[in-house]
């Protein structure tokens, strides 16, 4: 765990998130008494997808010891003058400030590495509303279609009556889906993001129960990867309207992509092994020598020992694909890099992992039979040296590696300029819904092999005990895995950024129930008739009663269906005084429409909007991008400079156009007479225009130093290029309105400090 912020003249200020404008870098705080220098997990920097190019410099052990008081929040060295400016009565803690650029890379507490590793623990509003809205949506009644079966005879047969076969007439209902829902955010942003993350997540728990389903109703314990493929292709065929839109190829590889997900525990914490429902294996060879011994270990706990370490390849994704499968495959996202392993000499731009790290490193193999060694009473330098004869006697061993090669266990490749490589067979983990699972009592690590009550965990020092599913923390997924209804579902955002073809194609496509949940903005607010709707979600508690009238309005439209409407309070003091007094939103006040003429801060954004488009009529060179708008590397003024002596002129039309469209009060108010608007406002330092200027300055030139440190270091400059290209070509009208200059037309999205 660590505490985020800024010192400030010596008091720890801490963020409310991790991105200051004004501050500078933010600082990293390790909460521990403790601290010993650490190895990194070589595992998480082949496994990363930050950066594939280079070897990548990664910082440890720089932590530098500090005392801060929770009472004052004053931090200091510790050292002897600590703690002598403090507050009256100091409490005081040791904390450790680690080194970083901003963010964190490497975790000081178990040496992992990834691309920003320290994250800020929130309460986000996203899975509680996926949750609220999954439920919402299975539990709405299901379109049913009225079948009557009845004999083929005419009904002026003489005979019509008789029931020859002993079949009588009878009615089928056959459920379809048809479900809809309307799920609304107040922000474009918020509704987009939320479509995305409610498809992933949703289809993840439906595969899950189809995966757990055909695992469990196949009664041999021989469940490999082609077995289940095809059980799972059979469910699909009596369940087609789970995949509508799918070729048969799409659903041979959608099968393919969910169980690999599962196979490689893409999903640790939350899939099906990270609950503990399901369980993967190897199965011994049957040429494993029954006569094995090697310190002081017999036969079948040396095969634990490297079925364990197996495992632990197997989550790092070093498995070979299905030949139906894309290695790119949507499903992966980012994390579709190729992993491979051998014995040793890793090499990050190629993924291959080595069985025994570099020197300087660690990794779980190693660091796991240390455990198992110093548990049997050897000291921690002996154990090292056992670990590193265990892998070298077993792993480094032709005869072990020919015996998995024939065994299937292992496939081989040859890489160009890296030999020969080995990546674990897929065919061969066995599937396992009746294995006792044990876990971890510190990290919850979850694993059906136990040597000694060891975690097999990097650095984890806690112990495996059976697992108790009724008392774990992830009963919560073991119920959705268990429980939730295979209803298909497709989700898709109806925001004002789509083109009206889109939407509208969209909003049909609902109306047919092709599309069954729309996360909208407020665009779905008046004038849109979705037709029968039972059921409207909302994702916030909106700004005004007229706006949830309108928004609940859209459910019980029709006679023949009810209202239900649910809404959800964030915590923020708007919702949570509504969610106290709930008919005050329900039943409050209704305003008439209106604009205020006489609000300065939009008046003012529209005088600099009018000032604008006369520089960009005058000169089309301001208009193009960012990098021109501000001259940046240009040698014509910047306009800023531009309006400077524009104004000096006093054109006639800014004055006449200033004039049109504002009201006397605000032309008093602005000094649009002596022209005091452009030095008092417009170019004020401390001003809009004035103040994003400069930020974008001092972005732009810290991106270039970056750019040149990784020259100089011979690392690949292509992703920091690619940020430079991307803020000097934003378009001027973006960067005008993003800063709040001139207006943006439509609904806010952008935070802005008080």
């Amino acid at each position: 765990e660590y505490i985020v912020g800024k010192i400030k003249n010596g008091i720890l200020d801490q963020s409310s998130g991790f991105f200051e404008n004004d501050e500078g870098r933010l600082e990293f705080f390790l909460l521990s008494d403790i601290f010993e220098d650490i190895e990194l997990d070589e595992d998480t920097v082949i496994d990363d997808e930050s950066e594939s190019n280079d070897e990548k410099e990664v910082k440890i052990n720089d932590a530098e010891p500090y005392l801060l008081c929770t009472k004052c929040g004053r931090a200091e060295p510790d050292n002897k003058r600590a703690g002598k400016n403090c507050c009256s009565a100091p409490k005081f803690i040791k904390v450790y400030r680690v080194s970083g650029k901003g963010s964190v890379n490497t975790c000081y507490g178990c040496g992992s590495y990834s691309r920003s590793i320290v994250r800020k623990l929130v309460n986000a509003d996203a899975p509680t509303t996926e949750m609220l809205a999954r439920t919402l949506y299975q539990n709405i009644p299901a379109e049913k279609t009225h079948i009557h079966t009845s004999s083929e005879e005419k009904d002026d047969s003489l005979f019509s009556g008789l029931d020859i076969f002993g079949v009588q007439d009878e009615e089928i209902i056959e459920e379809e889906n048809g479900r809809k829902l309307l799920a609304f955010s107040d922000s474009r942003k918020e509704a987009a993001y939320f479509s995305t993350y409610m498809d992933i997540r949703y289809n993840n728990y439906i595969w899950r129960k189809i995966i757990y389903d055909a695992i469990d109703s196949l009664e041999s314990k021989e469940v490999n990867y082609d077995r289940l493929h095809k059980k799972i292709y059979k469910d699909i065929e009596s369940q087609k309207n789970l995949f509508v839109d799918d070729s048969d190829a799409d659903i041979d590889e959608k099968i393919a992509a969910y169980i690999m997900y599962e196979l490689m525990s893409y999903e640790q914490d939350i899939g099906l092994e990270g609950v503990g429902l399901v369980s993967f294996e190897i199965e011994k060879p049957d040429l494993w020598p029954s006569n094995l011994k090697l310190l002081g270990m017999g036969s079948d706990e040396i095969w634990e020992i490297v079925a364990q370490i197996l495992q632990g390849i197997r989550i790092h994704r070093a498995v070979d694909f299905p030949d139906e499968l894309r290695q790119n495959h949507p499903l992966f996202g980012k994390r579709n890099k190729e992993i491979s392993f051998r014995f040793s000499d890793s090499n990050t731009k190629s993924g291959i992992m080595s069985i025994s790290p570099k020197e300087k490193y660690n990794n779980m193999r190693m660091d796991y039979l240390m455990k198992i060694f110093q548990n049997k009473g050897y000291s921690r330098e002996d154990s090292r040296k056992n670990a590193t004869e265990f892998l070298e006697r077993i792993f480094n061993d032709m005869n072990f590696i020919k015996l998995l090669l024939a065994s299937k266990i292992y496939t081989s490749s040859h890489k160009k300029d890296e030999g020969t490589v080995y990546k674990l067979n897929h065919k061969k983990w066995i599937f396992r819904t009746d294995k006792k699972i044990y876990s971890c009592t510190k990290c919850g690590k979850k694993t059906s092999i136990n040597i000694d009550n060891i975690c097999p965990s990097y650095r984890c020092d806690g112990e495996l005990e059976e697992y108790d599913a009724e008392n774990s923390r992830q009963l919560y997924y073991i119920d959705i895995y268990n429980n939730i209804k295979k209803i298909p579902m497709k989700i898709k955002e109806h925001t004002a950024q789509l083109s009206s073809a889109h939407a509208s194609e969209i909003q049909t496509k609902f109306e047919k129930g092709e599309v069954n949940i729309l996360s909208c903005s407020t665009t779905f607010e008046m004038g849109v008739d979705v037709g029968s709707l039972e059921a409207v979600f909302l994702r916030n508690i909106p700004p005004e009663t007229a706006n949830y009238v309108q928004r609940a309005g859209r459910a019980g439209r029709r006679t023949a269906s009810t209202a239900y409407i649910l809404t959800y309070a964030k915590r923020r003091s708007h919702d949570l005084y509504y969610y106290q007094h709930p008919t005050k939103i329900i039943e409050g006040k209704i305003r008439a429409p209106y604009i205020e003429k006489n609000n300065d801060k939009i008046a003012f954004r529209h005088l600099c909007s009018v000032v604008m488009s006369w520089v960009f009529r005058q000169d089309e060179n301001y208009f193009k991008d960012v990098q021109s708008l501000l001259a940046y590397g240009e040698n014509y003024p910047s306009i800023d400079e531009k309006i400077r002596n524009m104004v000096s002129e006093k054109p006639e039309t800014i004055m006449v156009s200033l004039k049109n469209i504002l009201n006397p009060g605000l032309q008093k108010l602005f000094g649009i007479e002596e022209w005091r608007w452009a030095e008092e406002k417009l170019l004020n330092p401390d001003e809009n225009l004035i103040i994003a200027k400069n930020k974008w300055i001092e972005d732009i030139d810290e991106i270039n130093k970056i750019k040149e440190e990784n020259y100089r270091n011979g690392k690949s400059i292509e992703s920091i290029s690619r940020i430079l290209k991307t803020f000097l070509e934003k378009s001027s009208i973006d960067f005008l309105a993003t800063n709040n200059i001139i207006p943006r037309y439509g609904f806010p999205i952008d935070t802005v400090e008080l």
